[in-house]
């Protein structure tokens, strides 16, 4: 990118016909077709320096650039498919880290190659004439490879050629919709669940979406805040799928098409309204681990009993007033947490649990600890705190020389 003295003088930098863009009073503002658009997206590194982006009169606000790479370790992400990929390898990296001492942490760091915030390299250099430069670069290289959703976040890349594509550049317009299908088909779990949740995927029409789907071959799906009481019944159509957490979705109904997904080892679906659970759930021969915390739950269904491979239940914060005696012929069960629910009482077929190890009863409504749990032979944990009595010291005792801890 070759800037003129001119352009730097007056901090204007003009990226193709549609797209502009300017630093005004230390912000950095992006035109297109001569209006601006609002735009929020967060990154991890290099904070409080500002930079907007204006497309149809909405403003974009970009709060920083990702991170800088030195020259010499550049070839260490050869194999990074986009900047969410390479943004969630940071993420994994500085988790890492944060476990870590000061001397781990720099020598992580120094391995992975990147720039952190307060570095001198950043104070120095980075300062809102850096970023806009910054900006303007990456811009140009994603308007001249064909807007190229992988080379911008995807909080920024999809936004903006949505009102590229308002703005009637013909590019965008041809563009718009295969780069939703590549990201979709990339099966890259923070992008797709972006597409799903900021609802890209609408743009697909029937047939398009179908196709998606039926070539789609990932393994997991993460979706947050994404739908309102019921799951699109073309999620039940990724066949492929051995993950699926759905959480806060204000979810009051299960689809019997939960069958469909019959390769399912972890189901999640928490903090959400469902009252029932469907039996077609019991077509799940392959689900190791439920999770149904948080929803409002009184019962389930007979055919959770064919769950064979189950090893974890998840209960907790539900309705359950009565324990479901059906789980008592999970033979595979490891995990079972019942906390914050309304039991008082537990069925003596509950010792047929034999590979149960863990037990969670706390936040309920016993008035005695259940003589039933001494007969477990594998038990190793049980939490019963915040229920309506005290445990003794004789009750600790028995449990611990049964090589049981009590909580």
């Amino acid at each position: 990118m070759i800037i003129s003295k001119k352009d730097r003088i007056m901090k204007t930098y003009r990226i193709n016909d549609y797209i502009t863009i300017k630093l005004e009073n230390k912000e950095t503002f992006i035109y297109v077709d001569g209006i601006k658009v609002p735009f929020n997206i967060r990154f991890y590194l290099i904070k409080n320096k500002e930079t907007f982006i204006y497309v149809n009169g909405i403003k974009f606000n970009c709060k920083s650039l990702l991170m800088a790479i030195p020259i010499p370790t550049i070839s260490k992400f050869d194999k990074v498919g986009s900047i969410d990929e390479l943004e969630d390898r940071l993420i994994d990296k500085l988790m890492e880290e944060s476990s870590d001492n000061i001397e781990n942490y720099e020598e992580n760091e120094t391995s992975l190659g990147i720039g952190r915030a307060e570095d001198d390299y950043f104070e120095e250099y980075m300062q809102p004439e850096g970023f806009f430069w910054g900006h303007c670069s990456n811009i140009q290289a994603w308007a001249e490879n064909g807007y190229d959703t992988c080379l911008l976040h995807r909080n920024l890349a999809f936004p903006l050629l949505k009102e590229l594509t308002k703005a009637g550049d013909p590019l965008a317009k041809k563009v718009f919709k295969e780069e939703i299908a590549k990201r979709f088909a990339s099966g890259f779990r923070t992008v797709v669940t972006y597409l799903i949740k900021e609802k890209y995927i609408q743009y697909l029409d029937t047939d398009e979406l179908n196709t998606l789907v039926e070539n789609s071959n990932f393994k997991e799906l993460y979706l947050i805040h994404c739908f309102s009481k019921k799951i699109p019944e073309w999620i039940f159509e990724l066949k492929s799928l051995e993950e699926l957490r759905i959480s806060d979705n204000k979810l009051t109904t299960l689809s019997d098409s939960i069958s469909k997904l019959t390769s399912l080892k972890i189901l999640e679906i928490y903090r959400n309204k469902l009252s029932a659970i469907p039996e077609s759930i019991g077509k799940l021969s392959s689900l190791e681990k439920l999770n149904l915390v948080g929803n409002q739950l009184s019962s389930l269904p007979e055919s959770i009993a064919k769950l064979q491979s189950l090893k974890e239940l998840h209960l907790h914060s539900n309705k359950f007033t009565v324990f479901p005696e059906v789980i008592t012929k999970l033979k595979s069960l490891q995990i079972l947490g019942f906390s914050s629910n309304r039991l008082s009482r537990l069925p003596e077929s509950i010792s047929d649990l034999k590979s149960l190890r863990e037990l969670d009863l706390s936040h309920n409504k016993f008035t005695e600890l259940p003589r039933c749990l001494m007969e477990f032979k594998g038990l190793r944990r049980v939490t019963f705190n915040s229920n309506p009595f005290s445990l003794n010291f004789g009750t600790r005792k028995l449990f611990r020389e049964n090589d049981i801890l009590l909580y």
